[in-house]
């Protein structure tokens, strides 16, 4: 993953989680880059429908 988040620029929070265990997360970019206010893990996102 961490490859292709190079080479794609990928802002945004990824979790990967097993049987209920977190395995893998990670937080990358801006949540409001004008700002300078980075992701955590508790950016919440907004998916359009």
């Amino acid at each position: 993953m961490n490859t292709e988040m190079e080479e794609w620029d990928f802002s945004g929070v990824i979790r990967v989680m097993k049987k209920g265990a977190t395995i893998y997360e990670v937080s990358r970019g801006y949540s409001i880059i004008e700002f300078g206010i980075k992701n955590t893990m508790e950016t919440r996102f907004c998916v359009p429908l």
